[in-house]
Formats: structure tokens, C-alpha cells, sequence
């Protein structure tokens, strides 16, 4: 299962691997600067509504986000 760290590592990834600032992220997404910031750090987690946010605008699964494909293989 995936680990709230290993969750706030891939959000980090998908940010950098696009080029982005926390700022540029969190405006992409409707967010304050200082809660996408939380998100990474792991004090804070996306609603429902911002993960499925997050997936659309980094088109990505939200399996691959979750970790979840990787509990079924």
C-alpha cells in the first residue's frame, strides 16, 4: 500500500517533471501556493475533488498516483 510519503514524492515528480513551480502548480489547480505545499509535504491531503483535478491536469491515473497499480500486480 502506499505510504502518504511515497504519495507527496510522485505529486513532487509529475510538478518537476513538467517544469513547474509550487506556485505554478497550485494555480493550475485552483489551490493556494501554501496548501499545494502541504501536499507535498504530507500535512495535508487533496480532497476528492483536487486528486481527480490533479490526474486530469498531469494525465495521469489516479491508480498511478495512489500507488494502486502497484498493489495489484
Amino acid at each position: 500500500m502506499l505510504s502518504m510519503k511515497e504519495f507527496c514524492e510522485r505529486l513532487r515528480e509529475l510538478r518537476l517533471s513538467r517544469g513547474l513551480s509550487q506556485r505554478e502548480t497550485a494555480n493550475l489547480l485552483g489551490v493556494s501556493r501554501s496548501a499545494y505545499a502541504n501536499y507535498e509535504q504530507g500535512t495535508r491531503e487533496p480532497s476528492f475533488a483536487l486528486l481527480v483535478r490533479i490526474c486530469r491536469e498531469f494525465r495521469v491515473s489516479s491508480d498511478d498516483l495512489l500507488g494502486i497499480a502497484d498493489d495489484i500486480s
